[in-house]
């Protein structure tokens, strides 16, 4: 079950699907709440055996594997609007319609028409282990010039070749003179820690590759006070920018951990690239990309 109005009311702060067991249905009994990793607002949704189908607005179609009821799983994605914010609001995937005997799955978008999705008989980068995965993955193209056309597909195809080292969350930021582009293995803060994150008035944009052993400790001292909006051990960076925008040196050596990360300011038009001290995270620079400048954060 969906309330629509959850998350533009402010009521949440990710977008939230109820899970009811209505095996009695003069009494039917709410078994989990469930929040999925962005704050989009939801439309309709249809289960149809194990799978729920749902569509979310500007989040487009979000498939939820139901095996365990009190503990639904994102089992796939189809993003109309890709070039949307992932916020509360109307507009994109309006309603879906999963029951065809084939298996193809009819998505209506408000603007961009009707869409035919199918689920692939394989995924096409293999989910391993914790083991076997290494870390996330980072790409960002900065300095765009004006006019630039056709970048944010590139970072995505990108990225894209990178995906084996974040299996389970793909996410893009693209500005007019920035794009951040991150695939996620998620450790901590499974359910809401997606990437990029946003400072408080979205003008801040980060992505990071690694873990912020101190953050719980940050927190507690020179952030105290921040609008944290994810358990994300990274979000801490974004804190510490915001208290101290003009002077990076004075915080960036209370980090302690493994990290490569990208900080975007859309205000201020700057960016900052940052790797932990003793280098165990790689950082690629390179250039050519039409004009601008790429970085890529493994």
């Amino acid at each position: 079950l969906n309330d629509e109005l959850d998350e533009v009311s402010g009521q949440v702060d990710r977008t939230r699907t109820l899970v009811w067991d209505l095996r009695d249905l003069d009494d039917p009994l709410l078994v989990r709440e469930y929040h999925s990793a962005t704050s989009v607002t939801d439309h309709n949704l249809y289960v149809r055996g194990d799978r729920l189908y749902m569509a979310n607005n500007v989040g487009g179609l979000l498939v939820l594997d139901l095996t365990d009821p009190e503990a639904p799983a994102t089992a796939g994605s189809f993003d109309t609007t890709p070039s949307s914010w992932d916020e509360g609001g109307f507009g994109g995937a309006w309603s879906v319609y999963p029951f065809f005997e084939s298996g193809t799955i009819l998505l209506s978008s408000r603007r961009e028409g009707l869409f035919l999705v199918k689920a692939r008989a394989e995924r096409l980068v293999p989910r391993r282990g914790r083991a076997g995965a290494i870390m996330c993955s980072v790409l960002c193209i900065f300095e765009i010039e004006p006019g630039a056309t056709g970048l944010r597909r590139r970072a995505l195809d990108l990225s894209w070749r990178q995906r084996h080292r974040g299996p389970d969350w793909s996410g893009i930021y693209a500005g007019e003179r920035a794009i951040l582009a991150h695939e996620r293995l998620s450790i901590v803060d499974v359910e809401r820690g997606a990437q990029p994150l946003f400072g408080p008035d979205r003008t801040t944009v980060l992505a990071v590759n690694g873990e912020i052993y101190n953050h719980a400790e940050l927190e507690r001292g020179p952030a105290r006070g921040y609008p944290f909006r994810t358990r994300s051990d990274c979000e801490v960076i974004l804190a510490l920018y915001e208290g101290r925008p003009d002077d990076p040196a004075a915080w960036l050596n209370e980090l302690s951990g493994i990290f490569a990360f990208a900080l975007y300011d859309e205000a201020r038009d700057r960016y900052l690239i940052v790797r932990d001290p003793i280098g165990v995270m790689p950082l690629y620079t390179g250039a050519g990309c039409r004009g601008a400048l790429l970085r890529r954060l493994y």
